[in-house]
């Protein structure tokens, strides 16, 4: 009995180290080739996946070089577009400006007309009787505009963001100094 005893104690110690190494130890040759052969499947299956990722790669790069092709082009045609918008608005401000100086010039002939038409039916009065009075007058007309001139230019200088603005003042200002 003790003989007995002494023999499950035997196997349970045995079995008790078995399980603390592991089961390494006690691999037979078929499990061993089962192993193998799943992890030879594992390789296979990560290189097919690296192959994939690699292929995915290189049509990312590919897509990426067409967009960066294709922003530059872009680009280009942008940059001839804001050229050729700018152009546009230049002779478009142009016009305008010829569209005013016109439009102010005949106002300056109608008046003219309308005084012409006054004179010719007697009933303009003239407010400067002597010579030297209308120089007077003259002068102090020419002094005025003159002088506003300068007050445009300066703001313009000044204040570039108002420059716009005063450069319509600036040219009727030099349109009139030009008639006088």
């Amino acid at each position: 009995m003790e003989n007995s005893v002494s023999r499950r104690e035997t196997i349970v110690t045995r079995g008790e180290a078995s399980q603390l190494l592991g089961k390494a130890h006690g691999v037979s040759k078929a499990t061993f080739e089962r192993q193998l052969t799943e992890l030879k499947k594992k390789i296979r299956q990560t290189l097919q996946t690296v192959e994939e990722g690699d292929r995915e790669i290189a049509e990312l790069k590919r897509e990426q070089q067409e967009m960066n092709e294709q922003i530059a082009e872009k680009e280009k045609t942008l940059q001839s577009l804001r050229v050729k918008v700018e152009k546009l608005e230049a002779e478009f401000e142009k016009s305008r400006e010829k569209k005013q100086e016109n439009f102010e010039d005949i106002l300056t002939k109608q008046q003219r007309m309308k005084y012409y038409q006054q004179i010719k039916e007697g009933k303009y009065v003239v407010l400067c009787k002597t010579e030297a009075a209308q120089s007077t007058e003259r002068e102090k007309q020419v002094n005025r505009v003159h002088a506003l001139s300068s007050v445009v230019d300066r703001l313009s200088q000044d204040y570039p963001n108002v420059q716009p603005v005063m450069r319509k003042t600036a040219l009727q200002l030099s349109t009139k100094i030009s008639q006088m």
